[in-house]
């Protein structure tokens, strides 16, 4: 195997408090070869599901030990291939982590994670409010300020956008955010920290601006389930995990690999070709993980959908 598409998967469990860290992983540098990792995660367009799951089997029991202590709080997750692009594609906070013995020789770590929105702020209700005439960005950086977090990334397209009634903010903070955006259907709320560690949430208007944009083709895309596919859910899309996506990233592809074929009668009724783009650009809402460093499974399922329909974004067809 060429060396460059030998995997990297690592998981570092760490805490601010206690100043310790562990990381496991990357078997060539652990120097163990019978650690096994598995990793199922989502993200979403929104500021309450983001969540991971991490299975570590095989550890030591001094190991096994010092995480299931309690003083773990973070998590990062990295992954990608060796001498090539390894990618951070979760940065959050612990949940819940508990032990699984399987025999008497082995065991497994399963590990719960969420956002660091959830897991740090999503307990602490706010009771405040603030009147109309702002624009939407300093009320935006005000709320988040009172609520502990002075790193939100708002962008400053946001200060066109004025706020036409009193708001009253009687949840958490995760909890508002989520109510505002459902009721805004252009802002786009971002749990993920894993591009900018520092960045608990971030939230644009999808009329006004793009966040990131990244072209892909066949060298990226996984033709382990097929090619591309497009429905009236949206653009769905197998990737390499070669690149930290985040919700809210435009993808932009060549529209000549898209699979649009009928697969049932349902479907024969249904005009996909209106849920193309033009410029092949499609805006990231859902992606699924399924990372292994030992069986075959390792890559991103991505749903989009067209950058031109704005509307479409949060789940409006």
């Amino acid at each position: 195997m060429n060396n460059a598409w030998m995997r990297v998967l690592e998981v570092t469990l760490s805490s601010q408090k206690h100043k310790k860290s562990l990381t496991f992983g990357t078997n060539w540098k652990r120097g163990k070869d019978d650690l096994n990792i598995s990793i199922t995660g989502n993200k979403y367009m929104s500021m309450l599901k983001d969540s991971f799951t991490i299975k570590i089997s095989n550890l030591t029991y001094s190991e096994v030990i010092q995480i299931i202590s309690g003083e773990f709080y973070d998590v990062e997750i990295r992954c990608g291939y060796r001498h090539g692009n390894i990618q951070t594609i979760f940065n959050g906070g612990v949940l819940y982590i508990t032990n699984s013995v399987n025999s008497a020789h082995t065991n497994t770590i399963i590990i719960l994670c969420a956002s660091k929105v959830v897991a740090r702020f999503g307990q602490s209700r706010m009771n405040l409010t603030l009147n109309s005439g702002i624009n939407m960005y300093s009320a935006l950086k005000f709320i988040c300020k009172r609520a502990g977090i002075n790193t939100a990334n708002i962008s400053n397209a946001l200060t066109k956008t004025f706020v036409q009634e009193t708001i009253n903010v009687n949840d958490t903070l995760p909890q508002w955010i989520e109510k505002l955006t459902d009721a805004n259907k252009t802002f786009i709320p971002n749990a993920d920290s894993s591009v900018n560690a520092n960045n608990i949430l971030s939230i644009f208007d999808a009329q006004r601006t793009n966040a990131r944009v990244f072209k892909i083709d066949t060298n990226n895309i996984s033709m382990q389930t097929g090619y591309p596919r497009l429905t009236s859910d949206g653009l769905t899309i197998t990737l390499l995990p070669t690149q930290a996506f985040m919700c809210g990233d435009v993808i932009q592809i060549d529209n000549s690999l898209l699979n649009i074929s009928v697969r049932s009668q349902s479907e024969m009724s249904k005009n996909y070709a209106k849920y193309f783009d033009d410029k092949g650009c499609y805006m990231i809402y859902q992606m699924q993980y399924n990372l292994t460093n030992r069986s075959s499974e390792f890559s991103v399922e991505i749903t989009g959908k067209s950058r031109s329909l704005v509307s479409s974004f949060m789940g409006v067809k």
